[in-house]
């Protein structure tokens, strides 16, 4: 029987005939973006499958190709943070250990909204989950209930609902031709232009950095930080 090794792409998406490329996280390990499950390499020898899941929350940055097939490894059960030298060979065994250490993934509130937002305005599907999940983070990104209310603060609100808009379609081009964007949010998006361009995963990031920094900034009144 070969060896199961890692190759860059999710070796719990593999068991199901999936073919997910993993992305660098906050945490700067790899992660699955539909599964959330973690990875650390040292490009050498070793690939280690960690016991908890990721937070969805990724670098706006490239993947490095791995030069080398790496052997997967458990994780030490008491820290997470080390392999505990015990080989994943094959897809039983990758198996039993995930099964072992069930997805508990921890998705922050704010996407939880952003996504509810989406299924209940744009996909049109029933708002109940969304009232709940508003009333839960205390955001209401439907409308502008905030003290202090100006015209700047009635943009800001109009370009993160262009910036959902864009999220949801996958095409950042809809906030590139909008000649009226906050130039904090244009100078965010030339900056890494040449990054994003070809990566429509990277574009989604940068979309969801947006539209969090003005949440942040529409909702609680600070600057943006883009």
């Amino acid at each position: 029987m070969q060896r199961i090794t890692f190759n860059g792409n999710c070796p719990e998406c593999n068991l199901t005939n999936k073919t997910v490329k993993m992305r660098v996280n906050m945490d700067h390990d790899l992660e699955c973006p539909t599964c959330n499950l973690r990875v650390y390499h040292d490009n050498q020898k070793i690939a280690m499958i960690y016991r908890n899941r990721g937070k969805n929350e990724f670098a706006l940055k490239q993947t490095s190709i791995l030069t080398k097939q790496l052997l997967l490894t458990q994780s030490d059960s008491k820290t997470d943070k080390y392999s505990n030298g015990v080989l994943l060979t094959n897809n039983k065994s990758i198996q039993q250990y995930i099964t072992q250490n069930p997805n508990n993934a921890r998705i922050s509130s704010i996407d939880i909204l952003i996504q509810s937002y989406i299924n209940s305005y744009i996909k049109d599907e029933k708002d109940e989950n969304y009232k709940l999940i508003s009333e839960f983070v205390g955001i209401d990104i439907s409308q502008i209930k905030i003290q202090n209310r100006n015209q700047n603060t009635i943009q800001m609100f109009h370009y993160m609902h262009l910036a959902i808009e864009a999220y949801h379609h996958k095409s950042i081009n809809i906030l590139i031709k909008n000649k009226k964007l906050n130039t904090q949010i244009t100078k965010y998006i030339n900056k890494n232009l040449e990054l994003i361009k070809n990566d429509i995963f990277l574009q989604q990031i940068a979309l969801k950095n947006i539209i969090k920094n003005l949440i942040n900034t529409i909702y609680s009144q600070n600057k943006v930080t883009i």
